[in-house]
């Protein structure tokens, strides 16, 4: 046994003479592979981070502008409807003035048949049968 553990030793410091430098080499370079593999992943963690920062900012920033948008639609259609009440009232009154002016009219129609001495009533008569006998 003792040859055993002799010759297992001097395999060892053999494969140390020969391998010894590569060895160590590729260690070094698993090292560095696997530090930079960690900041890698470390990197990846704070960025899904900072995308999920993103994401719930961008999130808001779409909640906002949907409901500023329903708002401006909203104030859109009040400001509509009040203008088109507007424009109705206005059509109203440019009615009844019209129909104000037609009266105003037949009053001074009158008022001028009766100062030449003429009786109203008797000409609405006698224009109303002409124009039923044409």
């Amino acid at each position: 046994m003792p040859e055993e553990k002799h010759s297992a030793n001097d395999i060892s410091q053999i494969r140390e003479l020969i391998f010894g430098d590569k060895i160590r080499e590729y260690d070094r370079r698993f090292t560095k592979i696997d530090e930079t593999l960690n900041k890698i992943q470390e990197n990846l963690i704070e960025k899904e981070k900072q995308l999920a920062a993103l994401q719930q900012d961008l999130q808001g920033t779409a909640n906002n502008l949907a409901e500023q948008v329903q708002n401006d639609l909203e104030k859109m259609q009040k400001d509509w409807e009040e203008t088109r009440q507007e424009i109705m009232r206005k059509i109203e009154e440019l009615i009844n003035d019209k129909a104000d002016r037609l009266q105003m009219g037949n009053y001074l129609i009158e008022m001028g048949m009766r100062l030449k001495g003429e009786n109203v009533m008797e000409q609405i008569m006698e224009h109303g049968s002409k124009n039923a006998n044409k």
